[in-house]
Parts: structure tokens; C-alpha cells; sequence
């Protein structure tokens, strides 16, 4: 039982889902999110089409049973066309087990054999666990059919390029699982080894939030030279807190799920290593338990590669970037790393928006719609132009100054 990536957290979300349609039972488990699921849920509703669920993955069955006229791969074909985003599904009949893969390949999916039957499951770490043997990956817009009479591998959709989720490398899979062909424990590792060659710091002892910042602390600690210790203890029966649903309900679970040992912290200075940030919010939590457990020092870094953000182009305003300076590409990619803006003028000018919302949501630092009520914000000017003789409410260094009366 897994629970709904979209939707209310009710039991009725809970997969796998099963329904019943012209005498078949269909069970199906589905890992992804459905970017037009809205659009294809709204048509099938206005077509008489009744769902028992919120979740994004009912939406295949009724795709599926649209066409079922056509037998069973086919109509999983046609879905397979229509759906957009990522998905990695399985289905179970009573005389089959189906197996589909967007054609981007963004979630995992991997077949396996036990004796003479065959397994499917999103990380090889569960076919250690019932000593099933891994035979290789679902491919990328492929359908897999297992019957009585063995298996069938069709090429439902077409796959222009593979583009393979990071976040199931930092933070989703087990450490024990390897996909996408690389071991999730030594990439984790490794990000932590690359991460000390780029920061120094001068502290006392690494310390994770585990449990999923403690292999990029391992590698951290072993390329910096640090001692590594364990000073905050996991509480393992709560369970991830960035999925719940209120943010009251996420600090609660942070205070039940990590407790801080003070006589390891009083006086230190220590460097925590998260694997990622989320929302930022459950950090800032966690960083207070630190410090009041009495903590000298406290240096947090992150293992993952910082997102590049971009201002969006809109109205009679210029495209614009979050920063100056490069962006930072993730370590196996230094080479190939471009900035990602021009050389601006080192002058600054402050763009005053008449109406409580900027124009066209643009961003401010890289956050688009962030703090949309102040209006005024200090942007970095490129070369003059036409477009920015707007109503009269450019400032320069010295003051307001009409844009009549720039030269």
C-alpha cells in the first residue's frame, strides 16, 4: 500500500486502486505525477465518466477503459499516448501483470525474476528482500505484458531522450538500491566528497539530519578530515514529514521526529549536512533545537546542486536573472557549465509598480509571485531602452527623476 502522489491523504486514495470493468478486476499502483490530468479528468467527467477518487492515477483507468474494446495492450497503448508527465505503473488482472513507462523515463521501474516467475518494483532493493534476481530496467515508453505464456515487451511510445529525476538519487530511493544503473549509497557519497572539495570549513565534527543526510555526511567528513558524529537521534515511527499537509503538522513532526543530544553540541562548532531543502521551513526548526541545545557554531549545507532560477520574460519588462554570477551545475557537469546571464551594467535602478501586483508575476531572488505586495524593488538595469521610459518612474543614484529628463 502506497500512498496518492496527488489528492487528499484519505484511505480511499491509497493505491494500489482497484475497480472493476466488463468482468475484469484491474489493481493499479502508479508512481509519478500527471501534468494534464486536470484537462483529461475534466473531458471525461463532461463525457459521463464518474471518479471515486482526487488521485491523478484514476485517470488511467478510465483511459484504459475507454478503449478496452480493443483488448487490453491496446488500450494501454492509447493511454500511454495520451498521458503526459511522469509514470512508472503497474497493473494486475487475473490473468496478467502490465508494466508501462513514460517515455521520458523519469521514474524508475525494473524487472526481476523469482524461479520462473517475474517481479516488477520500483527499486532493486525489494527484490533482495524475496531473493528475486534483477534481470534488467523497464525502458523508457515500454510495455511489458506478463501471462501464462511469459513475457511480452512492446514499444508502446516513442522516447525522444531520457530524463531521469534527480530528487530519486538525493532524496526518494533507498541507499541500498541502485537505479538508473548507479548505486544510490556511493552517489550520495560522492555528492558529499564534491561538496567538502568546494566548501572548507573550520569546525569541530560533521553532523547529518538523518537519515537522509548521513551518506553525504560520510563522504563529507572522509574528504574534509572531520569526525563525524550522530548528534541528533531519529525518532523511526514518524514517518517523512515534508508530505503532510499542513505546515503546523510538519514542525510538530520535526520537534517528534529528531531530538538533539546536548552534551555533544554544548560549545561546538558543527557543520550540518542535509541532503536537500525543500521548503525551507522544517530547517529553520531544526536548525533553533540545535542552537538551543547549545551548539557554538552552526554551518548547514546541502549535498544537492542549487536550482537555477530565471526571471520571466513579461510586459515591457526585460528578461532577468536571480543573480549576477554563474550558476553553479552540479558537479559531474563543471564542464560544461555557462553562465547564465550577460554582463549588466554595474548601475541599479528601482522600478515602482503603479497597481499592488507586478506585472506578469515576476519573480524577485529567483521566487516567482514572492512578496508580491511591496512596490519597489531594486533590479539590475541593462542598456537603456524604450521600454523602460515607462510613466515616468525610473530612479536613478541621485533621485527621482522623470524619464523626459534622462539622457
Amino acid at each position: 500500500v502506497r500512498y496518492s502522489t496527488t489528492g487528499s491523504s484519505i484511505l480511499r486514495n491509497a493505491q494500489p486502486f482497484c475497480v472493476c470493468h466488463a468482468g475484469c478486476t484491474l489493481a493499479v499502483a502508479h508512481n509519478g505525477n500527471l501534468v494534464n490530468a486536470a484537462s483529461i479528468r475534466k473531458d471525461l467527467e463532461q463525457k459521463g465518466s464518474i471518479f471515486q477518487t482526487t488521485m491523478d492515477s484514476e485517470v488511467i483507468v478510465h483511459l484504459i477503459a475507454k478503449s478496452r474494446a480493443r483488448g487490453l495492450e491496446e488500450a494501454v497503448i492509447n493511454t500511454m499516448k495520451c498521458l503526459k508527465g511522469a509514470y512508472s505503473v503497474v497493473m494486475a488482472t487475473e490473468r496478467c501483470l502490465i508494466a508501462f513507462r513514460d517515455p521520458y523515463g523519469i521514474r524508475p521501474l525494473c524487472l526481476g525474476r523469482l524461479g520462473d516467475a517475474y517481479v516488477l518494483a520500483s527499486e532493486t532493493c525489494a527484490f533482495d528482500l524475496i531473493q528475486a534476481q534483477y534481470e534488467r530496467y523497464i525502458e523508457p515508453g515500454e510495455l511489458v505484458v506478463i501471462d501464462e505464456h511469459g513475457l511480452h515487451s512492446y514499444r508502446a511510445v516513442e522516447s525522444p531522450r531520457t530524463a531521469h529525476c534527480i530528487f530519486e538519487f538525493i532524496y526518494f530511493a533507498r541507499p541500498d538500491s541502485t537505479i538508473f544503473g548507479q548505486n544510490v549509497y556511493n552517489f550520495r557519497k560522492a555528492l558529499g566528497a564534491a561538496l567538502a572539495r568546494e566548501v572548507k570549513v573550520d569546525a569541530d565534527f560533521v553532523m547529518p539530519f538523518p537519515d537522509s543526510g548521513n551518506y553525504a555526511a560520510v563522504g563529507y567528513a572522509q574528504a574534509a578530515g572531520l569526525p563525524l558524529e550522530l548528534a541528533v537521534i531519529r525518532n523511526h515511527y514518524v514517518g517523512r514529514t515534508f508530505i503532510q499537509p499542513s505546515q503546523s503538522m510538519r514542525d510538530f513532526g520535526v520537534r517528534v521526529k529528531l531530538n538533539p543530544v546536548r552534551e555533544v553540541l554544548k560549545g561546538k562548532r558543527v557543520v550540518i549536512m542535509e541532503d536537500s531543502i525543500i521548503r525551507g521551513t522544517t530547517s529553520r526548526t531544526r536548525i533553533k533545537a540545535i542552537r538551543d541545545a547549545g551548539a557554538k557554531e552552526i554551518t548547514m549545507l546541502g549535498s544537492s546542486s542549487p536550482p537555477r532560477s530565471r526571471w520571466r520574460r513579461s510586459g515591457s519588462i526585460s528578461a532577468w536573472t536571480a543573480s549576477t554570477t554563474s550558476a553553479r551545475r552540479p558537479w559531474w557537469r563543471q564542464q560544461a557549465a555557462t553562465p547564465t546571464v550577460s554582463a549588466w551594467p554595474a548601475s541599479t535602478a528601482t522600478i515602482r509598480f503603479p497597481w499592488r501586483t507586478p506585472p506578469g508575476n515576476i519573480s524577485w531572488r529567483g521566487r516567482r509571485g514572492a512578496d508580491p505586495w511591496r512596490r519597489t524593488r531594486s533590479y539590475p538595469r541593462p542598456a537603456r531602452s524604450s521600454k523602460w521610459r515607462w510613466r515616468g518612474l525610473l530612479r536613478s543614484r541621485s533621485g527621482w527623476a522623470p524619464t523626459s529628463s534622462r539622457r
